[in-house]
């Protein structure tokens, strides 16, 4: 069942201009990234384990997979399933059980974007230095049209076209990426979308320009970095280019002409649905921490999220999407947690026996934000990862200090959190005596110091302990403060400190998640 499904799937794929690039491949490549995602499906739902998931990441972390094309698969999942007439409890579980495998897909492409655009916060011009000014840039763009009049993607559309025809596509081109890379303001033409109206482009043929642009960069020697800061101010071109006005997330929301706020039942509904979300937020210990807020801050976050679906369900725009980036970006939020809120979303909608095509659509959107939720705590943890292989393994215990500075924090994180009512319960004077000399132990040994540990496997440890993730969540919060207070001013450092820990929490929890049949991914 799984490889028929695999196999309608990847058909709809070749044929879908939004993934049609990571997809068309020869016959022999085909068969074999069907089998692969038959067997890593197969195992993601219970069945056999025939893939090995270390290999998901490498794999894919070099190509442009966006949320956006992620969640394009798994539309094309649910609509497949729904075509053969699956049970929407079902469907529902299985997108759910392939969530996990979006950061493994998606991590590379937002890593790169994000320090790309940080970059370019110094000024474009930075940019159009790097390429050369304007000379680098013709030169650049002279290399592409070498490629793309060749590309059997797109060279239907310089095909049997007069050379002045080229020579002045080719000519509006660089006006205008000169422009977009820092150069000098000189376009005049028509506006881009009404240049391509007639043309017939999609995202196919986008992404074949994108792919061309990286091969035009590579041989004229551009490094990586560079070549990232190219494509983060190249695709903002594609609306333009593709004559877009509304997104994937705007057509859900006015399906057939009707909003999707009136499909859930009216303004009212959705008053009561934010409500009933806010306050199953802050019993779940999953995400409990984020929402675990005095009356008046949790007053305001229920209004802003009412503001925001309203706007994005069709309804009255009262929220600007631009600031949910920003406000998300220090906060430690995983897709483990969005997926928490998305499936007591799921719930509560279906308490409240709203349309079940409605409240897909309403997931569906939910799930378009995603990345501004997520994207801050997902570049510091690979930034974190990165560092380690950088500096070696022992870099986090030299910048504490060593063994000495190991101590010194461990010290004042007793203190921290004999202050914080919401965890000094699980270290009241007694145990801290027992306590801190074997987490001086095991912290100096998972921050890259000698392996001095002798105690019991974490696991067993916790077993029978009522910690859970909120717990764990103020647990690292007093962490932060901690490391602060020794003097760890370095942010990087402090966020590679916080992801060596985080990375303990599966060890610590597996109790309470295996209770409960959760999964932190």
């Amino acid at each position: 069942a799984v490889t028929g499904l695999v196999d309608r799937v990847y058909e709809e794929a070749i044929l879908d201009s939004r993934l049609r690039s990571f997809f068309e491949k020869n016959k022999a490549k085909i068969q074999s990234i069907k089998k692969k995602m038959s067997q890593y499906i197969c195992g993601l739902i219970g069945g056999p384990v025939k893939y090995d998931e270390a290999d998901l990441q490498p794999v894919h972390y070099a190509m442009n997979i966006t949320n956006y094309h992620f969640d394009s698969i798994l539309e094309l999942f649910r609509g497949c399933l729904i075509a053969e007439k699956v049970d929407r409890p079902i469907v529902r579980d299985f997108l759910k059980a392939l969530q996990p495998v979006r950061k493994l897909v998606t991590t590379g492409f937002t890593l790169r974007s994000e320090l790309a655009k940080r970059n370019l916060e110094k000024g474009r011009d930075q940019l159009f230095r790097k390429l050369g000014e304007s000379d680098g840039i013709i030169a650049l763009i002279d290399k592409l049209f070498g490629i793309l009049v060749t590309d059997p993607r797109v060279k239907d559309f310089f095909e049997n076209q007069k050379e002045a025809k080229v020579n002045a596509i080719k000519k509006g081109i660089t006006t205008v990426l000169v422009e977009t890379w820092g150069g000098p303001k000189t376009y005049q033409g028509r506006e881009i979308a009404n240049i391509h109206r007639e043309v017939g482009l999609n995202d196919y043929h986008f992404d074949a320009f994108l792919a061309d642009l990286q091969k035009a960069l590579m041989g004229g020697g551009a490094d990586e970095q560079l070549i990232d800061e190219v494509m983060v101010t190249v695709e903002p071109l594609r609306q333009g280019v593709l004559g877009r006005k509304d997104n994937d997330a705007t057509q859900l929301a006015h399906k057939e002409g009707v909003a999707l706020v009136e499909r859930l039942g009216g303004d009212l509904n959705l008053e009561s649905v934010v409500e009933s979300l806010y306050e199953r937020c802050q019993e779940d210990t999953r995400i409990k921490y984020f929402f675990d807020k005095g009356k008046s801050k949790a007053r305001q976050v229920r209004i802003k999220m009412y503001q925001l679906l309203s706007g994005l369900f069709g309804g009255p725009v009262q929220y600007d999407t631009a600031n949910l980036k920003p406000a998300h970006y220090s906060m430690n939020i995983r897709d483990y947690h969005f997926d928490t809120v998305l499936q007591l979303a799921q719930e509560v909608m279906g308490s409240m026996s709203l349309n079940g095509d409605a409240i897909d659509d309403a997931l569906q959107i939910m799930n378009m934000v995603r990345p501004d939720i997520t994207t801050g705590c997902s570049v510091r943890t690979e930034l974190a990862r990165r560092q380690g292989q950088v500096h070696g393994h022992d870099f986090l215990f030299s910048s504490l200090g060593g063994a000495e500075g190991v101590e010194g924090f461990v010290h004042r994180l007793f203190e921290v959190i004999g202050l914080d009512r919401r965890v000094s319960m699980f270290f009241d004077s007694e145990k801290v005596k027992a306590m801190k000399p074997s987490l001086v132990d095991y912290l100096t040994m998972v921050l890259g110091g000698p392996a001095g540990y002798a105690g019991r496997p974490l696991e067993d440890i916790h077993a029978f302990l009522s910690i859970n993730d909120f717990f764990f969540d103020c647990f690292l919060d007093d962490a932060q403060k901690a490391l602060r207070d020794v003097g760890l001013d370095a942010a990087e450092t402090i966020d590679c400190v916080l992801v060596s820990l985080d990375f303990q929490r599966p060890k610590v929890l597996k109790h309470f998640y295996e209770e409960r049949g959760f999964v932190y991914a």
